[in-house]
């Protein structure tokens, strides 16, 4: 109990802070092709779990997009700018609060598919429950992907977390959100947690 109340207060402190760094796009993981239709303009794309690694010799990790506007490509490296979805712009903390509730457990093909229909529904509409049939988020998935993707949204409003890494500057890559990792990946990824409670023991 005492370590969870010391990792909730260690992210609390850090909450504000951002963190510059760059990642490289490993390829794909768990997920499946599907067709989308973003701001009137249809693609077929691949939704699902991504493998990035901090670049250039870093810790692995898996994400899902958070930008339909950016295309990337296996071996792209880019910067990012790493904060916590919660304080992060409406879009990016509904969508964080799906991430943070089931992120670790959306693990086969359809279920990751889902999980990331449901991100984007919720960073391009956002509506109290999801329409995947209409609004500025459009998919043509499967009805059982659809259906596990509205169960995810269903966590929209849960009081959740995740890490948002944008791709900074803007468009220079794709944006990803990702779970929150343990302390010590947390701190290896760029977020420099015990420097910055550090630098706050010594204020006080």
């Amino acid at each position: 109990m005492k370590n969870i109340l010391i990792f909730s207060a260690m992210i609390a402190a850090v909450s504000s802070n951002a963190s510059l760094y760059d990642v490289k796009f490993l390829g794909t993981g768990a997920g499946k092709s599907v067709g989308i239709t973003i701001n009137g303009s249809n693609k077929t794309v691949f939704a699902g779990k991504l493998n990035f690694k901090k670049n250039p010799s870093g810790p692995s990790f898996q994400t899902v997009c958070a930008d339909l506007g950016v295309s990337i490509s296996g071996g792209a490296v880019y910067g990012v700018t790493s904060s916590f979805s919660n304080v992060g712009t409406t879009a990016v903390k509904k969508a964080g609060n799906i991430v943070g509730a089931s992120f670790n457990s959306a693990n086969s093909n359809d279920d990751a598919a889902a999980l990331q229909l449901a991100v984007w529904e919720a960073l391009y509409d956002g509506a109290s429950a999801p329409s995947f049939s209409s609004g500025n988020f459009k998919t043509s998935a499967s009805s059982s992907v659809k259906t596990k993707a509205t169960a995810y949204y269903a966590k929209i409003s849960q009081a959740g977390n995740a890490l948002y890494l944008k791709a900074t500057p803007t468009g220079s890559g794709q944006s990803q959100l990702t779970a929150v990792p343990e302390p010590a990946a947390l701190a290896s990824l760029g977020l420099g947690l015990a420097l910055i409670i550090r630098r706050k023991a010594r204020k006080a």
